[in-house]
């Protein structure tokens, strides 16, 4: 189903970028045009046809590139060099929540010498997979903190960066160049946002006069 669109959206543009986010078996398509930073259609399928309808739409666009992530708010940030094979799950035993008939994941962040770790549902992992087999599932939270060294960017060395997405908050904290805090909340209502955002800067910030907040989603 079709959410959102900017006015000729489609009239103005012939080749998109398509970035998929998914979890819980709902999903949600963003579509972009090369030169504009935020999307210009939005879908959401979910239901028994949302694999089939979502394929359909990216058939039908066919856009040049294809990002895909999952939103899970199940995910731990590991120092590198304890989880070391991709089929390592010794580590599980330690981690906190029920994993139990899902299926955990590792992306690997080695600038901050970082694994992100997080569980999927099996039919996510199958479907979302399947449309970029060659990229891997990659979590929200790994790009996240993967753009936090481009350039203009990593200049702001304290800052807390916040992705909104179906009800979730996905932040980090930055201070002086070092990430202190990768986590995600549930929200109902902007003033959720907004006392979130404010709890971190007391709770993390409390001497700084100014912070600046970068917000997506």
């Amino acid at each position: 189903m079709l959410l959102t669109r900017r006015d000729d959206f489609f009239a103005r543009n012939s080749s998109y970028l398509a970035l998929i986010l998914g979890h819980n078996r709902r999903y949600h398509l963003l579509i972009y045009s090369n030169d504009e930073l935020s999307p210009g259609a939005v879908y959401e399928f979910k239901g028994p046809n949302r694999e089939m309808s979502l394929l359909e739409i990216l058939d039908t666009l066919k856009p040049q590139s294809i990002k895909v992530f999952s939103t899970s708010p199940e995910f731990n940030l590991v120092p590198l060099e304890l989880v070391t094979t991709k089929d390592d799950r010794a580590l599980l035993h330690d981690l906190p929540g029920d994993v139990i008939g899902e299926i955990v994941l590792k992306n690997e962040v080695p600038d901050m010498g970082l694994n992100v770790v997080f569980s999927v549902d099996p039919g996510d992992f199958e479907f979302l997979s399947s449309i970029c087999p060659n990229e891997g599932l990659r979590h929200i939270s790994t790009e996240m903190i993967s753009n936090l060294s481009h350039c203009d960017f990593a200049g702001v060395w304290s800052k807390i960066v916040v992705y909104i997405y179906d009800h979730k908050l996905f932040f980090l904290a930055q201070r002086h160049s070092e990430l202190i805090l990768s986590n995600s909340f549930e929200y109902d209502t902007a003033e959720d946002v907004l006392y979130y955002i404010l709890w971190l800067k007391q709770e993390l910030f409390r001497d700084f006069e100014e912070l600046p907040v970068f917000v997506n989603g």
